[in-house]
């Protein structure tokens, strides 16, 4: 069966549903100031307070206790409403409140910039960062409203670096609740699906207009797993939208990444069996021992032996440092699959260069706490960092080698393989 006659893609098709922008971009309101719409809206509160630091200077959360920091100060702070999750962001981190999402510094843990909405039900998400340096990170939230127009749900986007208000859009409840609309969302759009008797579909939204951009369709005998709201068949990243599913019709399993902002099918892996894997993807803002951080379960076997690792754009497994190195790291943290042809229960994916320093520093560690990994010595002065004591320890994060990352991150691969060689030896 031709690709063409198992796959319908569109843009602007038949079924388009369009919404509305309801703001220009660039809008900021300073702390204490309120924006109404217009008469049939309800009253929206937006602030940006200074932290008395420029918004380059407030840092990604990088361990636990600087999330628990953070919860902690929301926690004794009874004007805001209540907390529902912490997500690490690029600038700071952002709490995601029943009523908003509040921004917090992670050294000052003063408040950055809120958007609160009064007396409504708040759903929100933070958009992915799959390159350390992309700045275009964006705070989606979702909520009932009403206007001259008659559209009941609005979607607003911050900019999670200044708090300013990038886009406002309004829809018809027909297409989505505010639960839907930033279940799967990224710096441009948010995505929704519909599964009727014939196939199941996937829709992107702007986050700018409201309007439909492309839909697309899986093979008719197809289905991705989405009931589950934990449901790790769905990403949506930074660059893509990728779908892990299974065909009952032929026994074949697939997935496909799909350009974000065109639905362009960029690429596509597909296997015999009947259970589609299960998607984890390497954040580049994941805290080490969160759900999100596969690049640990990585390095204490948390997938177990049945996993491979995907690069973006990628056609193959990649088995990266420091196994590729040290095979025999196996013994301690078990190795991705690298037949590309054997069915994993689990692909982990993310972007090349990230993964190959992300992953040997999770490993780094796994390595010191079994008493493996030796790093007192001057050679391995270079992969450290020293933190606000004065000591100098391994970072938790790439971000923290200030100076080539990516050629810090292959010492540290070689390091590792001579540990293990002693180890061995």
């Amino acid at each position: 069966m031709s690709d063409d006659s198992r796959r319908r893609f569109r843009i602007f098709g038949a079924r388009t549903w369009k919404c509305s922008a309801l703001a220009a971009a660039g809008a900021v309101v300073l702390a204490a100031s309120a924006l109404t719409i217009s008469s049939y809206v309800d009253l929206q509160h937006e602030t940006v307070i200074d932290t008395g630091t420029s918004p380059d200077d407030a840092r990604q959360a990088f361990t636990q206790d600087d999330l628990e920091s953070v919860a902690s100060f929301l926690r004794d702070d009874s004007t805001y409403g209540e907390l529902r999750r912490l997500i690490p962001t690029r600038y700071g981190t952002v709490a995601l409140m029943d009523n908003g999402a509040i921004s917090v510094d992670n050294d000052t843990l003063k408040i950055r910039w809120s958007y609160l909405v009064n007396d409504k039900e708040v759903s929100a998400n933070v958009t992915d960062v799959s390159n350390v340096g992309f700045d275009g990170q964006r705070v989606v939230l979702a909520f009932d409203s009403f206007d001259f127009l008659g559209n009941d749900l609005r979607v607003v986007a911050i900019d999670v670096k200044t708090g300013e208000l990038v886009s406002e859009s309004a829809c018809s409840k027909n297409i989505a609740g505010p639960g839907d609309v930033v279940r799967w969302v990224t710096a441009g759009e948010w995505f929704r699906e519909e599964d009727d008797s014939k196939s199941q579909e996937f829709y992107a939204y702007s986050l700018e207009s409201g309007e439909q951009q492309w839909s697309y369709s899986l093979p008719i005998g197809c289905s991705v797993t989405t009931d589950d709201r934990d449901s790790k068949s769905v990403l949506a990243t930074q660059r893509a939208l990728v779908l892990s599913y299974s065909c009952s019709a032929n026994e074949t399993v697939h997935i496909v990444t799909l350009d974000r902002s065109t639905g362009e099918q960029t690429g596509e892996r597909t296997w015999s069996g009947s259970d589609a894997p299960s998607l984890a993807y390497v954040d580049t803002l994941s805290v080490p021992g969160s759900a999100s951080d596969a690049a640990g379960k990585m390095a204490d076997g948390g997938f177990g032996k049945d996993y491979a690792v995907l690069y973006f754009g990628s056609r193959e497994n990649e088995v990266p440092d420091p196994w590729k190195k040290t095979p025999e790291l196996d013994d301690i943290s078990p190795s991705p699959i690298k037949d590309s042809n054997s069915l994993p229960q689990t692909v982990v994916i993310g972007d090349g260069a990230f993964i190959d320093m992300q992953v040997p520093l999770r490993v780094a560690h796994r390595l010191l706490d079994e008493g493996v990994l030796n790093l007192d010595d001057a050679v391995s002065a270079s992969v450290l960092v020293e933190d606000p004591d004065g000591e100098k320890k391994l970072p938790v994060h790439p971000v923290q080698w200030q100076i080539q990352p990516d050629e810090t991150a292959i010492n540290l691969s070689n390091l590792i393989s001579d540990s293990m060689s002693a180890k061995s030896g």
